[in-house]
């Protein structure tokens, strides 16, 4: 359920080389996981319960991974490089912090009685130092642990940080994109795949779906409903366009199938 475009014969997709469409109506194209490698190039990894194994084959190997605190030890543990650390560390041991120090990871620490979670700083470093022509973000982690923390890392996805980027989110097992009216989302690499789609902040008018079993046609989502939930792809690649608000677009069950066919693409 990513925003796909096709490369050229080639080969590997850095996520962050496309132009990025502002007329809602443009096609979303799909992209075939099984003959084409799709990394991103900006990364950011977040505390929470681990994420799943694998999840380095997605990463572009000179990308710019920005660890929130504790998702660092993430990181370490897929043997990704973290470019910035960045949050209050409260997370992470002195000598966790000296061992990515050590390595050349550049280090931002606030203070603990701060106004934003590490996430929230994480992507705010990404809204103000992102390299022109990086578009596309893969977040990480966030997943588990306590209910405020995830509701408040759900705000950021769906917040004004990282409104400028595609946002491709692996939260637990289920892959979420972040879909807008600048961002119309490909969802579903197979009929029968369950999507569900979740307004974030306010309610998403202008809401249409192409491919879907329960098809929306310029609709709204109301923020209090459960209208978007459980929906189901039923000719792939399936669409989400809408004219205003932000969607989480979420794919259950996706993250394990994303790495394995990533990992039997063709380089």
């Amino acid at each position: 359920m990513r925003r796909w475009a096709h490369p050229t014969d080639g080969h590997r997709e850095h996520r962050g080389s496309f132009a990025r469409s502002a007329n809602r109506h443009s096609e979303p194209a799909a992209l075939d996981l099984a003959a084409h490698l799709v990394t991103w190039d900006l990364v950011i990894v977040v505390d929470g319960a681990s994420p799943v194994p694998g999840w380095k084959a997605l990463v572009a190997p000179t990308a710019t991974v920005i660890a929130a605190d504790g998702g660092a030890r993430h990181a370490r543990n897929e043997a990704v490089t973290v470019t910035d650390l960045v949050g209050d560390l409260d997370s992470l041991t002195p000598a966790e912090v000296d061992w990515f120090t050590r390595g050349g990871t550049r280090v931002h620490r606030f203070d603990v009685d701060k106004d934003f979670t590490d996430f929230e700083l994480a992507a705010q470093l990404v809204r103000h130092r992102a390299q022109p022509g990086v578009e596309d973000v893969l977040v990480v982690g966030g997943a588990g642990g306590r209910l405020d923390h995830a509701l408040g890392n759900i705000a950021v996805l769906g917040g004004d940080d990282l409104a400028a980027f595609s946002v491709t989110a692996l939260l637990g097992d289920a892959v979420t994109t972040v879909a807008s009216s600048t961002h119309p989302v490909s969802v579903g690499d197979r009929a029968g795949q369950v999507v569900s789609l979740v307004p974030v902040g306010t309610h998403a008018r202008g809401v249409t779906t192409q491919g879907m079993r329960f098809e929306l046609h310029d609709e709204a989502l109301d923020v209090r409903r459960t209208r978007g939930l459980s929906n189901v792809v039923a000719a792939p690649p399936a669409s989400v366009t809408l004219d205003e608000g932000r969607l989480l677009v979420i794919e259950p069950d996706a993250v394990s199938r994303l790495i394995h066919d990533n990992r039997g693409a063709v380089p």
